[in-house]
């Protein structure tokens, strides 16, 4: 029985299990090709075998992340929107644009619950945002009460409403963030992904210090999609202790300017203990800028052998050239 088999083996598994040949995939990290705009190139990206048994590489994929897209984006620097409804619900103060406290920018909006007497509210209740073809989308804003006792309890809570504010349902809060720290407020809208919502924030005094709240997004949520600028393909099955290359064949002929592109290369492989191993590719595209290519024709260089003293001719191609 060969004793340098290095398989993995389990609790409660039989030794035979244990012993038996299993490959032990590794590689590095990250591989980067500069490519000439409106050309093409290839490269590839090698992989080591570690174990005693074959090393299959089933499939190779390279994947892009697509950001998601922005639904509402709202720091009130040009003050409360026109198309939203600040209504004091209760009392006379409602919300206003402050530059006393800003998350992000020089302002926000401020309800003023230091002087509201306790309960009061007023509400701020944005226009109407289609989500109807959002991919899972989020509600994000900062929000603050800027004291710092813990006797108060002014807060915002949130809701919204998918008939015009006929009816609205509450998806966040009492939010009662105290001292000079901003919070940090994030709302899954998913089950309004059908749908034309409206949002509603609710101020409620406590009788304490004001309310501020600034930075409020939707936003859906990014994604993968399959590159169209780089393809891989799996090496051959590697023996054990050998190397192989993943094949990746960089496509920039769509682009004709700088830019820089990155991509997470997954390798789907047959070592039990690691079937998924991924690492980052990076094509940064070059125009007009030269990108020198050095090859040689196939095969090896032979030249026959001379006595000592003596001198001896030959030639041998080499191709530089310019893929800039």
């Amino acid at each position: 029985v060969a004793s340098n088999w290095r398989g993995h083996g389990k609790n409660g598994g039989t030794p035979g299990v244990a012993n038996s040949a299993q490959p032990d995939i590794s590689m590095g990290s990250s591989i980067t090709s500069y490519v000439g705009a409106g050309t093409s190139s290839s490269s590839s990206f090698q992989l080591k075998n570690n174990g005693d048994g074959g090393l299959t590489v089933d499939s190779v994929t390279a994947k892009v992340f697509v950001s998601g897209t922005s639904y509402l984006s709202e720091g009130f620097e040009s003050g409360i929107p026109t198309t939203w409804t600040a209504t004091a619900v209760s009392g006379s103060y409602n919300w206003e644009q402050s530059s006393s406290y800003a998350k992000t920018g020089t302002y926000s909006a401020k309800y003023n619950s230091w002087s509201a007497s306790g309960g009061y509210s007023a509400s701020l209740v944005s226009s109407s945002i289609d989500l109807s073809s959002a991919n899972n989308p989020s509600l994000k804003f900062a929000y603050i009460h800027p004291t710092t006792s813990s006797n108060y309890t002014d807060s915002i809570t949130v809701y919204a409403s998918s008939n015009n504010g006929t009816s609205w349902t509450r998806v966040g809060g009492p939010y009662m963030q105290t001292g000079s720290t901003w919070g940090a407020a994030s709302i899954s809208l998913a089950s309004y992904t059908t749908t034309t919502v409206k949002l509603k924030f609710v101020g409620t005094s406590d009788y304490g210090y004001h309310l501020y709240l600034d930075d409020i997004a939707i936003n859906s949520a990014g994604s993968y999609a399959t590159s169209t600028w780089l393809t891989g393909t799996p090496p051959a099955t590697i023996a054990g202790g050998d190397s192989g290359n993943v094949s990746l064949a960089w496509n920039a002929s769509s682009f004709s300017s700088d830019t820089s592109l990155s991509a997470t290369v997954s390798v789907y492989n047959n070592d039990p203990q690691d079937t998924l191993k991924t690492f980052t590719a990076t094509m940064n595209v070059r125009a007009d800028t030269a990108i020198l290519d050095i090859t040689s024709g196939s095969g090896k260089w032979t030249f026959g052998g001379t006595t000592v003293g003596d001198t001896l001719s030959g030639t041998a191609t080499i191709t530089i050239q310019n893929d800039g």
